[in-house]
């Protein structure tokens, strides 16, 4: 019995630490506004982000691994446009942290609200999509 009990227990840490996604919960968010800004480099829309880790893997978020979906579009962050305090989009999220702001995306055409926001791996995986409520 002891013998069973040993490999059961060997085979469920193989299958922990083979996937340790099993392991880790994702990351949870909120979203508590969308807004358009205009100013002299042009238009963008705004997502006020709220985004905690309660897993124990670090993420780093990147300007060029991040985009917005939506009615057929994609936006990529605006290097130009920003609202206050804004979302770093180059910044790493430790575990047991949060990382909240505005991130703004170039407006591809106006009125244009994105549905989702992805935020993947340099040259890898998506880690988070964000689903974007749209009010009307």
């Amino acid at each position: 019995m002891k013998l069973i009990l040993n490999k059961i227990l060997v085979a469920l840490l193989f299958l922990i630490f083979s996937f340790p996604s099993l392991v880790n919960a994702d990351l949870n968010y909120e979203v508590r506004g969308v807004e358009r800004v205009s100013d002299m480099f042009g238009d963008a829309i705004c997502v006020s982000l709220y985004i905690v880790n309660d897993s124990r893997q670090q993420y780093s978020f990147n300007l060029f691994s991040t985009s917005a979906k939506g009615d057929g579009l994609s936006s990529s962050p605006s290097i130009f446009t920003n609202k206050k305090p804004s979302f770093d989009p180059n910044q790493t999220l430790d575990p047991k942290s949060k990382a909240r702001g505005w991130l703004c995306f170039d407006e591809p055409e106006y009125g244009w609200v994105p549905e989702k926001i992805q935020f993947s791996e340099v040259m890898g995986s998506t880690f988070l999509t964000v689903r974007v409520s749209q009010k009307n």
